[in-house]
């Protein structure tokens, strides 16, 4: 038996699946999985289970899409799926399976404030009538990807009993046209000035409570003219941290934060999906929608919507107010338990 999974999407929308993925998986316990998936799908999710041995990569771009659309139907139809899981909304999937003649379930434009991930797991159970077990979202981190990672640290100077607090602040905006760019930033960029403010606020803290603090940014080379602002404001009390990609490393990285302080980006459902604690800090877009999909206990949302100047965006989140829902994940004295 083939089941096939569609989702094409960025980092954070392939995190938010793995609930009705892993959902998936112990439903049809003998099936072998296929994903239809973007390029970022392949690297989030290969790996996440020996089950899922294929991965198409559907096109972006009109042209693309257009030139290549026939194929994937020829490849859909060869393959001959028992089920096909459409974890898309937008009609052109829908018209895929159709034209491909796969027998699918299709995600369905819900009320506002239903999580992605519910909506999906919403889907599975729909399509069954056994128990359909609530999971959070996951992914799996390597030993290996676990050495890489102390390894990389240790290059840096962050020894093994530092608590590492990690800032992540860049999004994909960052790479869109300068109109979208403009437009956008104020909803998914917190100002550099405002990271180096709370990386001095946690500095003095971590003074006064005898604490091993390490503040990281880990980020990929083409994302260092973007954050270097941030590391000269604060002085050098931010690491920054580059290399070329490694997947399994950046996970164990993440995994190794006491904390992570990030806008809306994937890193912040990525962080949540290894077991990272979180403060997460949104504007225009709802948390309840598509905020970390994790047991309340592992983050503090802030909303600019609940401040006095939400017209600000994300500037109107004061470093102060990141700074105290930041206290509650770091130990009280010099203690690290």
């Amino acid at each position: 038996m083939k089941i096939l999974v569609v989702r094409v999407g960025k980092a954070g929308d392939m995190v938010m699946i793995t609930p009705a993925l892993r959902a998936l998986l112990v439903l049809y316990p003998q099936a072998e999985f296929h994903l239809l998936t973007s390029p970022d799908g392949c690297r989030i999710l290969r790996g996440f289970d020996p089950r899922i041995t294929e991965f198409f990569i559907y096109p972006t771009g009109v042209l693309q899409e257009c030139l290549h659309r026939r194929r994937i139907v020829r490849r859909l139809k060869d393959c001959g799926y028992a089920r096909a899981y459409i974890f898309e909304a937008d009609p052109r999937y829908h018209s895929l399976m159709r034209i491909a003649e796969q027998p699918a379930s299709l995600l369905r434009c819900d009320p506002p404030l239903v999580h992605y991930s519910e909506r999906c797991l919403s889907l599975v159970r729909q399509s069954t009538d056994l128990p359909v077990q609530n999971t959070w979202i996951e992914l799996p981190v390597t030993e290996e990807g676990r050495n890489r990672s102390a390894a990389y640290l240790h290059q840096h100077g962050v020894r093994e009993t530092d608590i590492v607090v990690g800032f992540h602040s860049t999004s994909s905006s960052a790479s869109a046209a300068f109109f979208r760019k403009r437009k956008r930033r104020m909803h998914r960029s917190w100002p550099a000035e405002y990271f180096a403010s709370l990386a001095r606020l946690l500095h003095e803290h971590a003074q006064t409570q005898g604490m091993p603090l390490r503040i990281l940014m880990d980020v990929l080379p083409e994302e260092q003219r973007l954050v270097e602002p941030i590391v000269r404001m604060s002085r050098g009390l931010v690491t920054l941290v580059s290399a070329p990609p490694d997947f399994e490393r950046y996970k164990g990285v993440l995994q190794k934060m006491r904390l992570l302080v990030t806008p809306d980006t994937g890193p912040m459902h990525i962080a949540a999906a290894v077991g990272t604690p979180l403060v997460a800090l949104f504007s225009s877009k709802a948390p309840e929608d598509c905020g970390p999909y994790v047991p309340a206990d592992k983050y503090r949302v802030l909303r600019a919507e609940n401040t006095a100047h939400s017209e600000l965006g994300l500037a109107a989140i004061s470093p102060e107010s990141v700074f105290q829902a930041c206290l509650p994940f770091l130990p009280s004295s010099c203690s690290t338990s």
